[in-house]
């Protein structure tokens, strides 16, 4: 009789389990129970693509196929940041830098937090080494610690910009050691900590050494495709 009390127990509380994980997917249009019980299919993205989402057009990254529920996007404008009193990174670690904060905090709220998929600890970030490997083709000049950008994509590499990265170029000595040194830095060139992605009409670059402070980036998001269909049918 006990052993048939204890399965009855259980059989309750599996019940109930489900039964809060059911009205979970209810209120969480991204549960990972819907997906399953729903058997859903999405949107293919290719690379290249362009998108419209939060008044803002993006283009994607990486192609994403009907089984993923998110695509990777950049943003097709460059943003200036110098409003937002953010120091750029010079000898600090990305994670703990201003930048960062703004862009996982602030800037991530703006965009719908909860729209948002976390890979590799970010919502949103900036070119990163593994977008380096994937997307460019490129030699490095060691004499002056810059990447040569053979092959790269028309939506990485837009005419005439500079935008920040987040590819650390793991060197110690820098021309400027605190932030605001950086005053009036137009009459010397600096040394980053982080390449900026440079282009003209003729040449790409990943570069350390620029001429100004002055924060440009292209953020990075891995966002729900639920999240496009919805934000275009407002």
């Amino acid at each position: 009789m006990k052993k048939k009390y204890i399965i009855i127990t259980i059989i309750i509380i599996v019940l109930l389990v489900l039964l809060c994980l059911f009205i979970s997917s209810k209120n969480n249009k991204h549960s990972t129970i819907n997906k399953i019980f729903t058997n859903k299919t999405y949107t293919e993205y290719k690379a290249g693509n362009r998108i419209h989402y939060n008044d803002e057009e993006w283009i994607v990254m990486y192609d994403s196929n009907e089984k993923e529920d998110y695509v990777t996007l950049i943003c097709a404008s460059i943003l200036y940041l110098g409003e937002e009193d953010i120091d750029k990174v010079l000898d600090g670690i990305y994670e703990t830098s201003e930048l960062n904060e703004y862009l996982k905090t602030t800037y991530a709220k703006e965009l719908g937090e909860d729209n948002l998929v976390e890979i590799h600890g970010y919502k949103v970030r900036l070119f990163n080494e593994d977008d380096m490997e994937n997307l460019l083709t490129y030699e490095y000049v060691e004499a002056e610690d810059k990447y040569n950008i053979l092959e790269c994509p028309d939506y990485i590499c837009l005419t005439n910009v500079s935008y920040a990265t987040m590819i650390d170029t793991k060197e110690g000595d820098y021309n400027v050691d605190e932030i605001s040194d950086i005053d009036d830095s137009y009459d010397y060139e600096i040394h980053l900590k982080y390449y900026n992605l440079y282009s003209t009409y003729e040449t790409y670059q990943l570069e350390s050494i620029v001429d100004d402070n002055t924060l440009f980036v292209r953020p990075v998001i891995n966002l729900y495709k639920d999240s496009i269909e919805e934000n275009n049918e407002k």
